[in-house]
């Protein structure tokens, strides 16, 4: 399906654009969780992927949630896809093979996720 690639929206008219790649974040979201959950490899690479996050304020303000009171925004889809790049970080700096041999760097990686996480 080449969800993850720009070049697979051509053609597409915007909507189904969008929709398209809503569906492949949220094959992200699921995959980065899953791999993360079963100390499993990614099945979708973030070198292979060049479509850009969800929009900060998209115009049908899907995956945007409101306080009661109406002060408060949050862009929960867009936050949920960060959270799965650093679930797909923290696979490869703490449990994939490489990882497993850097153990001077680990503390350091460690530090470097604390600092994602908090961001």
């Amino acid at each position: 399906m080449q969800l993850p690639s720009k070049q697979a929206l051509i053609g597409h008219s915007p909507a189904a654009a969008l929709n398209r790649r809503r569906i492949f974040w949220i094959a992200y979201i699921l995959d980065r969780d899953l791999a993360l959950r079963a100390k499993a490899p990614c099945a979708q690479l973030d070198s292979e992927t060049d479509i850009e996050i969800p929009e900060e304020d998209p115009e049908d303000g899907i995956g945007i949630f409101y306080s009661p009171q109406g002060n408060v925004r949050f862009n929960y889809f867009r936050t949920r896809v960060q959270l799965a790049f650093i679930q797909g970080k923290a696979h490869d700096i703490l449990y994939s093979r490489r990882a497993q041999n850097l153990t001077q760097q680990r503390l350091a990686n460690i530090a470097r996720l604390k600092t994602m996480l908090y961001d």
